[in-house]
C-alpha cells in the first residue's frame, strides 16, 4: 500500500495541494489571501516537483485573473521581460559555440595546458569547465566537459593498469540491466596493431579484456582499414545471460567493445562503436552539436539511447571493476580520482556561472526582478555583476580545488614541490601524450570558430563596455536607458543567422589562389547556409526556464499588487532587531539549505521578494541581503537532485551519496564565507552599501 502511495505521489500531491489550501481564499476574502494562496500552491508545486517547473509556473496566468488579483493581460506582459531577450541572444551563440565544436577545442586545450599530473589535471578541467560555464548553462556545460573528463580517466586507469598490472587492464563495466538482443557478434573499431590469441582471452595491443566463461568459443575476424574486429560467441544453452559494457584503452586509442558473458542462446546486439568523447556525449542521452558527427555514430546514439535510457539511468547500476589480474591498488586510486574529477566540474559549472548574468538562470531573475522592484536602481548590469562576482568565483574554485584534492587524493603543502618539478611517471607521460593526440585530432582552427569566437569576444566587450563606470561607454553616445545588455546580446545573435558558413573569397589573395578559392566558393560561399539555423537555436532553447522565469516574475508582480509583500515584511519586522551581518548569514544558510531540495530558480523566486521587503524594514541596502543570498542560492553541493551538473556527474557511477554530502558540504561552508567576505569588502565600496539608498526609499514609500 505505502509503495502504490509513494509511485502516485505526484499525482496525489497535485490534487490535494489546492484543495487542502482552498480555506485560505475562502475565508479570508481579499487581495493578500488570494495571491498567498497562489504563492503557496505554486511553491508546493515546484518543491514537490509534482508537475514540471515549467507547468507549475504557469498558475499565476490562471490564477491571479480567476481570483482577481490581476488582469490577464497584466500577467501575460510578466512572462516576457528584458532578460528573455538576453537569454535568446546568449542561445543563439551558445548555439554556434556547439554546432561548431569551439568548446572542444577550449576544453582540450586547457586541460593539455594543465598536464596529466591528477591535482594540476583535476584544476585545469575545473578552470575550462568554470570558464565555459560563465557563457554556457550550467547543465550543457557539464554535460560537454565531462565525457572529455570520463575518457581521461579511462585512459588513467588503462595505461596504469598496463604499466602495473602485467599488460592486463582495469575494466571499467556498466551493468545495462537487461538482455540486448540482435545478431552473434559485436563489432568495435579498433586502432592498428590488434591480433588474435588462441586463448579466451582477447588481446589488442597492450592492453586485454577477459571473458569469465572459459567454455565460449571466440572468433576474430579481420576487415580493412580502418581495422574492425568481430567478435562472435556461442555458448551453450541453460546459462544465464548478463550484458557488460567494457571500456578499454588499446594502443593509446579509446574504444568500446559490447560483450555478452555467461551467455544463453540469446544474441547480443551489433553497434557500430566509435571512441570519441564526443560520440560518448550522445550515448549517455546528451544532446551533441558538433556537426562532424557521422552517419553510423548517429544510428549507435539511438541505440544507446534505449539501453541506456538517458541520464536517468540509476547510478547503483554502473561500477567500477578491477581485472582479474589488474593491480587493486592503480584501481582503488583511479577511482578517487574519478570522484574527484567528476565532482569537479560539476562544482566548477556551478562556480563558473556565478560570475555572469546569464550565466545561471538564478541571476537573470535575480536581475529582472530587482531592477523591476527598483526601476531607479542602475547599478546591477553585466560589467558591475562581473566585476563583484568574479573574484568570487576565483576564491571559491581555488578552494574548492584544495578542498577536493585534500579530501581524495591526500593533497599536502609539500606536494607543491613535486607538481613544480619537471619529473613524470610513464602513466602520467601516456596520458598527457594521449590529451595531445586528442587535441591534434581537432585539426586547425577552422573558419566557422574562428567567426564564432569572434562573435563570443566583442559580445562580452560591448557588454562590459556599455557602461563601466569608471569611463563613459558607448551606450552615452545613444539616448540613456534606451539600452541594455539584452540589445547587445540580440544583435550579435542575429548575425550569426546572417554570416555564412564558407569563407569567402579574399582579395589579398594571389592569383591561382583566387581562382582556386573562387572555384570552391562559386556555388557554395553565396548561397551557403548560415553558422546557425533556427534548428540549431531550437535545439539549444531551454523554453522550460523562460515560462519558469516569467512565472516568478507574474508571482513577484501579484505579491506587490496586492499588498502581500507589505504583510510578510511586516510578520518580519522582528528580524530588523538583529544585526545586519547576521540577518545576511541567516538569509545565506536559509536559501542554501532550501536549495538542496528545491530548485534553485523556484528558491530565489520565492525567496528575493522577502528578503528585499525586509532590507526596507531594516532600512538597510537591499542589495547587501539580496546579492549574497542569489549567490548561495546557486550553491547546491550536496544532494544529486540539487542540480542539473550534480545530477549528470552522479550518473557517471564513480560517486555514492554520501560522497557528494561530504564533499558539498565543504564547498557550501567555504562558498557562505567567500560571499561573506567578499560582500563586506570590495561589495561594501562598490554598491555602496555603507548608506540606504533613495531608490529603495522610493520604493518602500510607494508600496504603502
Amino acid at each position: 500500500m505505502w509503495r502504490q502511495l509513494w509511485s502516485g505521489r505526484r499525482l496525489l500531491i497535485a490534487t490535494l495541494a489546492p484543495l487542502l489550501l482552498l480555506p485560505l481564499p475562502l475565508l479570508w476574502r481579499s487581495k493578500e489571501a488570494a495571491c498567498a494562496y497562489t504563492v503557496l500552491l505554486t511553491a508546493t508545486l515546484w518543491v514537490s516537483e509534482a508537475v514540471p517547473l515549467g507547468a507549475a509556473a504557469l498558475l499565476p496566468a490562471m490564477l491571479y485573473p480567476l481570483l482577481g488579483v490581476m488582469r490577464s493581460s497584466q500577467v501575460a506582459a510578466e512572462y516576457f521581460k528584458d532578460t528573455t531577450l538576453l537569454l535568446l541572444g546568449v542561445i543563439c551563440l551558445t548555439a554556434a559555440i556547439e554546432k561548431w565544436c569551439l568548446h572542444r577545442r577550449i576544453a582540450l586545450r586547457m586541460v593539455t595546458a594543465a598536464g596529466a599530473r591528477p591535482s594540476l589535471l583535476v584544476l585545469g578541467f575545473m578552470v575550462c569547465t568554470a570558464f565555459l560555464s560563465m557563457w554556457l548553462s550550467n547543465t550543457s556545460t557539464s554535460a560537454l566537459v565531462m565525457p572529455i573528463a570520463e575518457a581521461v580517466l579511462t585512459q588513467l586507469t588503462e595505461d596504469g593498469a598496463t604499466c602495473g598490472g602485467g599488460g592486463k587492464t582495469a575494466s571499467a563495466v556498466t551493468s545495462e540491466g537487461a538482455a540486448m538482443r540482435g545478431n552473434d557478434s559485436t563489432t568495435a573499431l579498433l586502432p592498428k596493431g590488434a591480433r588474435q590469441t588462441s586463448d579466451p582471452q582477447l588481446s589488442f595491443g597492450v592492453a586485454s579484456f577477459d571473458v569469465d566463461n572459459s567454455d565460449d568459443e571466440m572468433t576474430v575476424d579481420f576487415k580493412e582499414e580502418p581495422t574492425v574486429v568481430t567478435v562472435s560467441q556461442s555458448v551453450q544453452d541453460g546459462d544465464k545471460i548478463s550484458a557488460f559494457h567494457q571500456q578499454e584503452v588499446i594502443a593509446g586509442s579509446a574504444t568500446e567493445v559490447i560483450t555478452a558473458l555467461d551467455g544463453s542462446c540469446r544474441d547480443v546486439a551489433t553497434f557500430g562503436l566509435s571512441a570519441t568523447p564526443q560520440d560518448r556525449v550522445a550515448r549517455r542521452g546528451v544532446p551533441n552539436g558538433c556537426a562532424a558527427a557521422s552517419a553510423n555514430d548517429a544510428a549507435s546514439d539511438g541505440e544507446a539511447e534505449g539501453r541506456r535510457g538517458g541520464l536517468d539511468s540509476p547510478a547503483s547500476e554502473r561500477t567500477v571493476l578491477a581485472g582479474k589480474r589488474g593491480s587493486a591498488g592503480k584501481g582503488e586510486t583511479n577511482r578517487t580520482l574519478g570522484k574527484c574529477l567528476t565532482l569537479a566540474v560539476a562544482y566548477a559549472s556551478t562556480i563558473g556561472g556565478l560570475c555572469t548574468i546569464p550565466g545561471t538562470s538564478t541571476n537573470l531573475i535575480f536581475a529582472e526582478q530587482f531592477s523591476n522592484r527598483y526601476p531607479a536602481c542602475e547599478c546591477i548590469h553585466f560589467g558591475s555583476w562581473l566585476l563583484f562576482s568574479f573574484p568570487v568565483a576565483l576564491l571559491l574554485l581555488i578552494f574548492t580545488w584544495l578542498w577536493l584534492t585534500w579530501l581524495f587524493l591526500g593533497f599536502r603543502i609539500w606536494d607543491l614541490r613535486r607538481l613544480c618539478s619537471g619529473t613524470l611517471s610513464t602513466q602520467e607521460r601516456m596520458s598527457e601524450r594521449r590529451m595531445r593526440q586528442e587535441y591534434e585530432k581537432l585539426g586547425p582552427i577552422s573558419y566557422q570558430e574562428v567567426v564564432t569566437a569572434s562573435v563570443f569576444l566583442l559580445m562580452v566587450l560591448l557588454w562590459f563596455l556599455r557602461d563601466p563606470g569608471f569611463v563613459p561607454g558607448w551606450a552615452s553616445f545613444f539616448l540613456k536607458g534606451y539600452q541594455t545588455d539584452a540589445t547587445v546580446s540580440l544583435l550579435l545573435g542575429f548575425l550569426l543567422f546572417v554570416v555564412p558558413s564558407e569563407r569567402p573569397p579574399l582579395p589579398w589573395l594571389s592569383k591561382t589562389q583566387r581562382v582556386k578559392r573562387a572555384e570552391e566558393s562559386r556555388d557554395s560561399w553565396g548561397s551557403s547556409p548560415a553558422l546557425i539555423n533556427w534548428k540549431d537555436f531550437q535545439g539549444c532553447m531551454p523554453w522550460e526556464i523562460v515560462i519558469l522565469v516569467g512565472g516568478g516574475f507574474a508571482l513577484a508582480a501579484g505579491c506587490q499588487v496586492s499588498g502581500l509583500s507589505l504583510w510578510v515584511g511586516s510578520q518580519l519586522q522582528p528580524l530588523g532587531l538583529l544585526p545586519s551581518w547576521l540577518v545576511v548569514l541567516l538569509s545565506s544558510l536559509l536559501v542554501t539549505s532550501v536549495t538542496e531540495v528545491a530548485s534553485n530558480p523556484a528558491t530565489i523566486t520565492l525567496f528575493l521578494p522577502i528578503l528585499c521587503t525586509l532590507s526596507e524594514n531594516m532600512h538597510v541596502n537591499p542589495l547587501y541581503v539580496a546579492v549574497p543570498a542569489t549567490l548561495n542560492t546557486s550553491l547546491a553541493m550536496m544532494l544529486p537532485v540539487a542540480n542539473p551538473p550534480n545530477a549528470i556527474a552522479f550518473s557517471y557511477g564513480y560517486l555514492r551519496v554520501r560522497d557528494m554530502v561530504k564533499a558539498g558540504l565543504g564547498v557550501n561552508i567555504i562558498g557562505m564565507a567567500v560571499v561573506m567576505l567578499a560582500i563586506h569588502t570590495w561589495g561594501f565600496s562598490m554598491f555602496g552599501l555603507d548608506k540606504y539608498p533613495e531608490w529603495a526609499a522610493t520604493n518602500a514609500t510607494a508600496g504603502l
